[in-house]
């Protein structure tokens, strides 16, 4: 799907893991002017105009993740191989902690600690799928969910495109996203049913791409420090560990 050039999927997966940020109410809510199609591209246009990402293989980004309670620190290492391959480590103290690998149909999670893996299953892992696919350029928001409902709408004095998105599976979360109306850039993601949010607070630019520096939510902010298109991968990367 263009519409996130992929790293959508990381702050829906995020805000699966984080908190609360202290909801904001939008207001004024009316039909969007434009079509989802032509947002879609206005947002691929506003994140990648040369397209180096949409054609990027691999990437590898390394964020700093900070408890907002105890300011204690992780480091969340995200790879991605294409077509189906993705992977969240989490390190405290240059050691590995936990770990959510998706391989294709098959997924994992992994407890370092405890030297466990589980595997993830049914709606889990139909919804890390969906994650996954957000940033897929060859799916669009229709073809992913079930209904997509966009219009306009003020949170304080900013305008943005609102896209509520109800999952095709039952049980799954809707997912209600945010987009600055004349930055065609996401602004946050929210999961209502979970009464959680992830806010993108700076973008920033690497290797001609936008790129989502610093988010928040309520308990954890987030800010990546290094970011590689077409690192070098291999298949094996995306298995779990053997104890």
């Amino acid at each position: 799907m263009q519409i996130f050039c992929r790293y959508a999927g990381i702050f829906a997966m995020l805000a699966l893991l984080a908190g609360c940020v202290g909801l904001e109410s939008d207001f004024d809510e009316r039909p969007a002017d434009i079509s989802l199609s032509v947002l879609e591209k206005r947002m691929l246009d506003a994140r990648d105009p040369q397209r180096v990402f949409l054609k990027a293989k691999s990437y590898v980004q390394k964020q700093i993740i900070t408890d907002l309670h105890d300011n204690s620190q992780q480091i969340c290492e995200v790879r991605y191989l294409a077509p189906d391959r993705l992977s969240m480590l989490m390190r405290k103290d240059n050691q590995p902690v936990t770990a959510i690998i998706l391989n294709g149909e098959s997924a994992w999670h992994v407890d370092y600690e405890k030297r466990n893996v589980t595997p993830i299953v049914g709606l889990a892992l139909e919804q890390l799928r969906v994650m996954r696919r957000l940033g897929d350029p060859d799916d669009s928001y229709r073809d992913l969910f079930g209904k997509v409902e966009l219009s306009l709408c003020r949170m304080g004095e900013s305008e943005y495109y609102k896209l509520v998105c109800t999952p095709k599976m039952r049980g799954g979360y809707n997912l209600v996203l945010y987009v600055g109306k004349d930055s065609c850039l996401l602004h946050r993601i929210r999961i209502p049913e979970k009464d959680y949010e992830v806010r993108v607070d700076r973008y920033a630019l690497y290797e001609g791409v936008m790129v989502a520096e610093e988010t928040i939510s309520s308990t954890q902010r987030s800010k990546v420090f290094f970011n590689r298109l077409n690192a070098e991968l291999s298949p094996q990367d995306f298995l779990p560990p053997v104890f």
